[in-house]
């Protein structure tokens, strides 16, 4: 049922009592449901306590004893986490550029920030083993408290992510919703030419956003993979607390 996988997945990614979840489009996304379906799944779970939702505000975790699955054993069963890694060689970004800009109205879907948001865009490419395997495109907020542009650009350089980056610099980052999806890359397009694909290729797109507690945006972040030089793990995670009773 979907209520249950809603609660295994915010019972894998950490969430605690009074945490804010992320808005319904991008929850659907990292369930793979429809939102009418996940609507349900948040009413049943409104009607059991479990969470709260208030109008205006989003909606909260009213409890941290989520512990939903199958028992087989004593072996609580969870969720999949999907991992993209670098095969060989570290990432690295070989190309960065860093701008101050206003989000204009055409933009204003892509990123979900409104209008006229004054932010902060990255673009890069990052290779491994002096071979272009992603390009990554983010967006910040101009009033989120990043380092500097030396030490930002120093941290970008060497691979890191802006996750990483954020947490570093101790910003209030509450919750991350991730959404993965299958992309055909021509060599043609833009992000084609940089990754230097011979034709059409199949590549893997990793859309990141990241929210305040009180559900603010603060940065959004799309990478672009092709299979060169990276791998896909999944890891399954097993809760064995309670084994054997």
């Amino acid at each position: 049922m979907a209520e249950e996988a809603l609660c295994e997945w915010l019972h894998r990614e950490g969430y605690r009592q009074g945490d804010w979840l992320a808005p319904e489009r991008d929850l659907a996304a990292a369930l793979g449901v429809s939102r009418g379906t996940l609507r349900k799944a948040l009413q049943r779970l409104s009607e059991r306590g479990e969470i709260v939702r208030r109008p205006g505000s989003g909606t909260y975790l009213a409890t941290s004893d989520l512990r939903p699955g199958v028992q087989r054993r004593g072996v609580r069963a969870v969720g999949l986490t999907g991992v993209v890694v670098c095969r060989s060689a570290p990432l690295r970004a070989v190309a960065i550029e860093l701008r101050r800009c206003s989000i204009s109205a055409s933009d204003e879907g892509e990123w979900g920030f409104p209008a006229r948001t004054e932010a902060v865009t990255i673009f890069r490419t990052l290779a491994s083993g002096g071979e272009p395997v992603a390009v990554v495109f983010d967006v910040v907020r101009s009033d989120v408290a990043l380092p500097t542009d030396d030490e930002l650009l120093a941290a970008l350089r060497g691979g890191a992510m802006l996750g990483e980056v954020l947490c570093r610099a101790r910003v209030a980052v509450s919750a991350v919703a991730t959404k993965v999806r299958p992309r055909l890359i021509g060599a043609r397009e833009p992000v084609g030419r940089m990754l230097c694909v011979a034709g059409a290729t199949a590549g893997l797109e990793v859309d990141e956003v990241l929210y305040t507690r009180r559900g603010q945006r603060l940065a959004v972040s799309r990478e672009v993979f092709v299979p060169t030089g990276l791998e896909v793990r999944v890891t399954r995670a097993i809760d064995r607390r309670g084994a054997g009773r």
